[in-house]
């Protein structure tokens, strides 16, 4: 389904049959969850799209928060360690499921890369 790519500070995981890169940076008990998906940031636009409802089917709590900067206004999603397999599924599933590619647009656009 996805491989995983270990990096110095992060991890990859890669789902390259629909050129989806999930970015998993460890925060103690926490894991910070970058998502793009061909060259999108879908977060914003699964939000709308129910994806919190989905998530908490499977009992996934997760908060979003931005991350600011001069080059940057990126939202990634927050999870415990302990939920953080079934949270990458998720998006996955969410992705494939609704579409999301149909819904994207310009504002979507990914400014970071990895």
């Amino acid at each position: 389904m996805y491989k995983i790519e270990k990096k110095e500070n992060y991890e990859i995981y890669a789902f390259d049959e629909i050129d989806l890169r999930i970015k998993i940076v460890d925060n103690n008990l926490l894991k910070n969850v970058y998502i793009n998906y061909k060259g999108y940031n879908p977060l914003f636009t699964m939000l709308l799209g129910e994806f919190s409802a989905d998530c908490e089917i499977d009992s996934i709590h997760f908060d979003v928060k931005s991350e600011n900067s001069r080059q940057n206004n990126t939202l990634y999603a927050i999870v415990q360690k302990e939920v953080l397999e079934l949270f990458i599924k998720d998006i996955y599933f969410f992705i494939i499921e609704n579409k999301i590619e149909q819904k994207l647009n310009e504002r979507d656009k990914s400014i970071w890369f990895f």
